[in-house]
């Protein structure tokens, strides 16, 4: 359970995890499965959650009006298929992530400007080919890093999200690493990728970070 104060005295609040994760036999797209029929089904699965100032979820669910209600399936994978002719996915149309890592808008932002270094490669009149050749090149390059980020968002997903005492004492831990610990664990994840048909912008952060190599087409 989410809670977080906005302005005008208003609370957002958003619930994840297993309660609301569909069975196998509902897990086909379904446009039913969006509706208001299932939003109300949703609020009555939650309503009796106690939240951390008192009081019931369902008190907040009474107070919020409906149309500001609604239920998302969150998928978490990548696909085979990033490219076909001369189109290309970027972003969460090619890989889903957990939105529990800030990873979605940034990988799509990181898909883009590797697509832009390839394409600046090619020559008029941007044959099929080299096309194809800068998408499998973008692939081959966004694919291992969107594994490593999918994994780690996965991990802290499940540890905001897991009940119990052993996930308590787990959330306890995490949450009062030392910061050097916190840095080593995200840095894995960590590239600042540049354009390069433009003058690169100087490194002025108190650490480096690694530059993403990029394939020549």
């Amino acid at each position: 359970m989410w809670l977080s104060a906005v302005s005008g005295n208003r609370i957002t609040w958003c619930v994840t995890g297993p309660l609301l994760t569909c069975n196998k036999s509902e897990q086909n797209f379904m446009v039913s499965q969006y509706g208001p029929e299932e939003v109300d089904k949703a609020c009555q699965l939650i309503e009796d959650l106690e939240t951390p100032f008192g009081g019931k979820l369902g008190d907040l669910i009474a107070e919020t009006p409906r149309e500001n209600i609604t239920k998302i399936l969150v998928e978490e994978k990548h696909y085979k298929t990033w490219y076909h002719g001369r189109t290309v996915l970027i972003g969460e149309a090619c890989h889903k992530f957990v939105s529990f890592a800030g990873q979605g808008a940034e990988q799509a932002i990181l898909d883009a400007v590797c697509l832009a270094n390839l394409f600046s490669k090619i020559q008029s009149p941007y044959p099929l080919e080299a096309i194809v050749e800068a998408f499998e090149a973008y692939q081959e390059t966004r694919l291992p890093l969107i594994k490593i980020c999918m994994q780690s968002a996965g991990q802290t997903a499940k540890a905001l999200n897991d009940q119990g005492l052993a996930s308590d004492m787990k959330r306890r831990i995490l949450f009062n690493l030392p910061l050097w610990m916190r840095v080593m664990s995200v840095d894995k994840t960590q590239v600042r990728p540049q354009l390069e048909f433009l003058p690169f912008v100087p490194d002025r952060g108190s650490r480096s970070i690694r530059t993403a190599s990029l394939k020549s087409v």
